[in-house]
């Protein structure tokens, strides 16, 4: 599954990743693509100072930020 987040408040969005514990930053007006790969269903948990996108039970993440990049790895 692939899907994106976006960042419209008037501050920028953190985003976590665990179980990683990689984290990026969204700017107002931009987005981050994320992709799940695994049978088992991710997570997504809105903590009060951040994003949490979680890894699908024994899958993998991926993440790319609005020009391409790779922002996990």
């Amino acid at each position: 599954m692939r899907f994106q987040i976006y960042s419209y408040g008037p501050e920028p969005l953190a985003v976590v990743f665990e179980p990683m514990a990689a984290e990026t930053v969204i700017r107002q007006g931009d987005y981050i693509t994320v992709e799940w790969q695994g049978d088992e269903p991710g997570a997504i948990a809105h903590r009060p100072e951040y994003l949490e996108i979680g890894d699908p039970a024994g899958g993998l993440t991926n993440a790319w930020n609005s020009s391409g990049k790779d922002i996990l790895y």
